[in-house]
């Protein structure tokens, strides 16, 4: 467990690596608790911001979760698969050799352990405007969930 000093002069951030694993895939997150939790506030997930994995661009998700904890705010942070070690797959739509959408699908074991439900996840949904290319990687998406 790292627990570093702020800069400010606060007490030390309580910071846990945790990783879930499924098939041989890992699903690793951090975990930062404040030193003092602030009474009914709700926690924050940092997603992966995009195709940097791990920390994001100049330690961004590092910075805004210190920051969001010393508040007094929980934060998850994890990347997606493809994005990091984390458990999911890439999907991409093509039209005359050319990529006209993309999207990822993600399962994050650690919130099915927690909740008991059976929620996947989509992200980095982009495509040309066209309603048909979105609806086919969402399609594609939920398929690879549902199985």
């Amino acid at each position: 467990m790292n627990t570093p000093q702020l800069a400010s002069g606060s007490r030390a951030l309580d910071e846990e690596v945790l990783v879930t694993e499924s098939g041989g895939q890992r699903l690793p997150g951090i975990l930062s608790r404040p030193p003092t939790p602030l009474a009914g506030a709700p926690g924050v997930l940092l997603l992966s911001p995009g195709l940097k994995h791990r920390a994001g661009p100049h330690r961004l998700h590092v910075k805004l979760a210190r920051r969001f904890t010393a508040l007094g705010l929980p934060v998850y942070r994890f990347d997606f698969h493809g994005t990091g070690d984390a458990e999911g797959t890439l999907f991409t739509a093509w039209r005359n050799g050319k990529i006209v959408g993309r999207c990822s699908a993600q399962i994050d074991r650690e919130h099915l352990r927690v909740h008991q439900d059976e929620t996947g996840f989509f992200g980095f949904l982009d495509t040309i405007d066209d309603a048909a290319v979105a609806h086919r990687l969402l399609e594609s998406a939920e398929s690879w969930l549902r199985a």
